[in-house]
């Protein structure tokens, strides 16, 4: 899946302002004829500055058919020792043997940790099957390039931002159920949270805040996806009533697995700003691809809801039912949500206990 259009416009920038920061190219040659679903091969290794690498490729894809291609870091340090990350963009191209202005190109950006790969599945999805001869050269091979750009210092903290993949909003009609997308969540660390486009829902004005691989007060090894929805405004009479949350994970394997939170906050409290699930899943299942809470281009996908509710907001007992010290403020990126109202699967939750 190509990455958003600012993201790319982003790595374009940085790769623009890279200057002599450092700079490699490699070209590889496959040959998709002898590969099977599942299998892969390797390029050989190039540098580029500290940032050792290698094109990673599925020539018949990791899961099903099409080209999958990862820039993927190597460790020359042992499997023991700690690498610090480095921030790259990068772009990989599948080239055109016929017209070179028709060579297919995507851009990105990641801050790379020891051994991690970045990239696309299924590069040539939009190439049609007529067209495909033209990336094939004379033996009979897929000519894929990768280029690689360090970060100029003074603009990585400018472009640190986007080494996360951002979140997209999707447009459905769910019956008042609006959903979201969450893209590449395995790309983040503990404690850094995205925060989607702010949306009306009814008379109220929400904003979700996710922090895919946990919150900074989450016990390492315990860390969990964390998601909050912020109440920026609201309006009309309806909207001092106590408001019903109700959050979905969707698992895209088995929709009935689908995990779902429901809280009840009431806003009359002053500072009930953000509200949701502090643990609502162990961030290594969510990312286990056996398990089916990402898509399949290794995104997350959540239904949220908002309605005014009969019931008042749930006791603030329960804001401790994971095991976490309560913040300074309780009524901040608090747990709330009854044991009664989640439908999450016992063993989907094992590794919290």
């Amino acid at each position: 899946m190509a990455p958003s259009r600012q993201r790319e416009m982003a790595a374009r920038a940085a790769i623009a302002t890279s200057g002599d920061s450092g700079f490699s190219e490699l070209i590889f040659r496959v040959d998709d004829t002898k590969y099977k679903v599942g299998e892969c091969i390797r390029s050989s290794r190039k540098q580029c500055g500290s940032f050792h690498h290698r094109l990673l490729v599925y020539p018949m894809g990791k899961v099903k058919k099409g080209l999958d291609v990862f820039l993927e870091r190597v460790s020359t340090d042992g499997e023991d020792s700690k690498e610090p990350s480095v921030h790259i963009a990068f772009e990989i191209s599948v080239i055109n043997q016929r017209e070179e202005k028709k060579t297919i190109t995507w851009f990105d950006l990641k801050s790379f940790g020891k051994n991690e790969d970045s990239g696309w599945r299924n590069l040539l999805g939009g190439v049609k099957t007529s067209d495909r001869g033209a990336f094939v050269d004379e033996e009979g091979n897929i000519v894929i390039r990768a280029r690689v750009y360090l970060i100029n210092q003074k603009f990585v903290e400018q472009y640190r931002r986007f080494a996360l993949m951002p979140a997209q909003r999707l447009v459905v009609g769910t019956g008042g159920c609006e959903e979201v997308k969450i893209e590449g969540v395995s790309d983040f660390e503990k404690g850094e949270v995205i925060r989607l486009k702010p949306i009306w829902m009814n008379n109220y004005r929400i904003q979700v805040a996710a922090y895919p691989a946990g919150h900074s007060g989450h016990p390492d090894s315990r860390e969990a996806l964390a998601v909050y929805v912020h109440v920026l405004a609201r309006k009309d009479a309806e909207a001092q009533r106590p408001l019903k949350l109700k959050l979905t994970v969707v698992n895209h394997k088995r929709l009935t697995d689908s995990m779902r939170w429901v809280g009840t906050l009431s806003l009359t409290d002053a500072g009930d700003d953000n509200w949701g699930p502090n643990r609502l899943m162990s961030v290594r299942e969510m990312r286990d691809e056996h398990l089916g809470w990402l898509d399949e281009n290794g995104a997350l996908v959540l239904r949220l809801s908002a309605t005014p509710a009969d019931e008042g907001r749930d006791p603030l007992s329960l804001t401790n039912q994971q095991g976490l010290p309560l913040p300074s403020k309780p009524t901040k990126r608090t747990l709330v949500g009854s044991r009664e109202a989640s439908e999450a699967s016992p063993k989907k939750m094992k590794s919290d206990s």
